[in-house]
């Protein structure tokens, strides 16, 4: 019959196609994982360099400090990767 052999050719891509489609998904969720773990630092990092460019002048030393350890928290733990 017509059409049978593209059924079967059909049937037979199957599960390639689905394997591929979960690999595709996998990809995916890796780089967006890996995208956050990056950017969630760097946000932190960012934030607390713009308050420390601000005027502190009338900081006390200790937030002065708390802001900077801030800063460098998450590039220590980046770094240990």
């Amino acid at each position: 019959m017509p059409g049978e052999g593209a059924c079967q050719q059909a049937e037979t891509h199957q599960p390639i196609l689905v394997q591929e489609k979960e690999l595709s998904d996998l990809k995916l969720r890796f780089f967006s994982m890996v995208s956050h773990e990056f950017r969630t630092p760097l946000s932190l990092i960012l934030g607390s360099a713009q308050l420390l460019t601000e005027d502190t002048h009338d900081w006390s030393l200790e937030k002065k400090r708390n802001n900077l350890e801030r800063i460098q928290s998450p590039l220590k733990v980046s770094v240990v990767w």
